[in-house]
């Protein structure tokens, strides 16, 4: 029995030496892609797209569009806003077309916005229940640059 008890400790200060001889390349965080419309009257993007780099040209319109389920009792809001670069247009609920159910359609929460003056920021919006402080379900943001 004294050998298993050797053997148990040999495998142990194996294992340990060969986890630090082999060390795996930390993999670089993902390339975040840009999403831009030069000339266009507006840019959308959406939830799917967090962390996107938005470039916009003053005066011109960006859409956010944030799905949701309206049966699940929660809301997108608008968490951060850079002042005096974006400014809140309008919001509202859309419903998704191929869906007839009027009370409980998924859709999308769509913020219109548009760009004042040059300058940057991180807009977040905020997904939680409806008139609740409590913690975000989903938080979506992007770094947005007004050219």
């Amino acid at each position: 029995m004294p050998w298993r008890r050797s053997l148990a400790i040999a495998a142990s200060a194996f294992a340990v030496t060969a986890c630090g001889l082999f060390k795996v390349a930390p993999t670089p965080p993902p390339v975040q892609p840009l999403v831009q419309a030069q000339g266009k009257k507006s840019v959308t993007v959406t939830d799917g797209q967090s962390g996107a780099s938005v470039v916009l040209e003053t005066g011109q319109e960006w859409v956010v569009r944030l799905r949701l389920s309206p049966a699940s009792g929660l809301d997108w809001s608008v968490a951060e806003l850079p002042a005096g670069v974006l400014v809140l247009r309008s919001s509202g609920f859309e419903r998704a077309p191929r869906n007839d159910d009027v009370d409980d359609s998924d859709g999308a929460v769509v913020f219109r916005l548009q760009a004042l003056a040059a300058g940057t920021g991180a807009p977040k919006f905020e997904l939680r229940r409806a008139r609740s402080l409590g913690p975000a379900q989903r938080v979506v943001s992007f770094a947005v640059s007004v050219k």
